[in-house]
């Protein structure tokens, strides 16, 4: 019985011996995955990932919609004139762009390498309003929610790693923030509940932590209107412009207000106020209304306000429709933008050009800093549902889009030069 078990164990032994010399050859062990050359790819122009800022941003980083996509060529804005007095120069690095993303973030993009990031967002949904860079471009100011259910006025550096509340009125209406000439105050305009009458109240930024006291926030000009919308410092500081239907001016040494300075067509209030820092006049646009088509934006005009008491007749600027007009730092260029273009008045040599036409959104076009460059915005290329923002040069030549989102608006643009490292 036992040589018998033992032959049959010995078999069992030799047939299992004879399966494992077969099955040998082959390589069980589990592949590994070829390594990612990151070399290979950015040189094949695929995305990679950004280096991580050292920075401390508010709020969550970009979704992956922001990320820069491969440069497309915008064939829906195509320049078609050339200035005769400009020099015609590649789209340098000049810069960064801030804009409000989807009316509940702000973001920026960076000019030269198009790489966008987040500076600020209060929530999904959550609105921003009233974005503005301050005159020394080191500060932004916006409208964003304060304690319950109080709209205040905010602060951030421009990365975003500084964020501070300035205004503490408590109101459920704040809007149109304005910096002083010299980025020291800011001038907004509040109601105590939605549709309630509007009044004109200042701020300092020193001292904010300890609002009102420690800014000296105050009100400066109870106008208790409904139709009061925008407000703008005159260059010294000693008064404010602002537009209920009509422009008036208050004193802020003793809170007198004017008596109208404007007469408007009743298509509408005074809008887009801003100063010529060529000769310090107020510009401005009055509502306008093409009774044939009806296209509707606003004319442009040049007041001399040196004295609000005796006012000389206002002069026109080149703009009959325009959405939004600015002028150049150096007041030598005066940029107008319409429902579907934009053009571009020389003051020193008194012409004027159409930059771009045919677009199909409002541009809303802005100088870069030096006035080399224009931002606008136009729709995507490849999705027509979407606006990116563009930059031209003046001479309208070089064109390049600068944000590829895939989804959501961009509004509100504001250009500041590149900080020194």
């Amino acid at each position: 019985m036992f040589k018998k078990s033992y032959w049959k164990l010995s078999l069992l032994w030799l047939v299992i011996a004879v399966f494992a010399a077969a099955c040998g050859g082959r390589d069980d062990t589990p592949a590994l995955p070829t390594r990612v050359d990151l070399g290979a790819i950015s040189a094949s122009g695929t995305e990679t990932a950004q280096p991580t800022s050292t920075n401390t941003r508010i709020g969550p980083t970009l979704p992956p919609s922001w990320t820069p996509a491969p440069q497309v060529s915008a064939a829906t804005a195509t320049p078609n004139v050339v200035l005769a007095s400009a020099t015609a120069t590649a789209i340098p690095a000049s810069g960064t762009i801030y804009y409000l993303y989807n009316g509940d973030s702000i973001a920026a993009v960076d000019v030269a390498s198009t790489e966008s990031r987040l500076i600020a967002t209060f929530g999904v949904g959550v609105p921003i309003t009233g974005l503005t860079l301050s005159p020394d471009q080191r500060l932004l100011a916006y409208v964003a929610p304060g304690n319950g259910s109080a709209r205040e006025v905010f602060v951030s550096s421009l990365d975003g790693t500084y964020q501070q509340q300035i205004s503490c009125l408590g109101f459920a209406d704040v809007r149109a923030p304005a910096w002083s000439a010299d980025s020291a105050s800011l001038a907004f305009i509040g109601g105590q509940a939605p549709n309630s009458p509007l009044n004109i109240y200042v701020a300092n930024f020193a001292g904010s932590g300890t609002c009102p006291s420690g800014n000296n926030q105050r009100l400066v000009a109870s106008v208790d209107s409904t139709f009061l919308s925008e407000v703008v410092w005159d260059p010294n500081g000693t008064r404010l412009f602002f537009s209920n239907n009509e422009l008036y001016a208050v004193d802020l040494a003793n809170g007198s207000i004017s008596p109208a300075l404007t007469q408007t067509r009743g298509f509408g209030s005074d809008f887009d106020l801003s100063f010529n820092p060529m000769n310090n006049q107020l510009t401005y646009l009055r509502a306008e209304r093409n009774l044939t088509t009806g296209a509707e934006g606003g004319l442009a005009f040049q007041l001399d306000v040196t004295s609000t008491a005796q006012l000389a007749p206002a002069q026109t600027l080149p703009a009959t429709l325009a959405s939004h007009v600015e002028w150049s730092r150096d007041g030598r260029y005066f940029l107008a933008s319409e429902a579907d273009s934009v053009y571009i008045f020389d003051a020193q040599e008194q012409n004027v050009q159409t930059l771009l036409s045919g677009l199909v959104v409002p541009p809303n076009a802005i100088f870069s800093p030096d006035a080399a460059l224009i931002a606008y915005l136009a729709v995507d290329p490849v999705n027509p549902s979407l606006q990116q923002i563009f930059v031209l040069d003046r001479a309208a030549e070089t064109m390049r889009q600068i944000t590829f989102i895939t989804e959501g608006a961009i509004s509100t643009l504001q250009w500041a030069v590149t900080p020194p490292s």
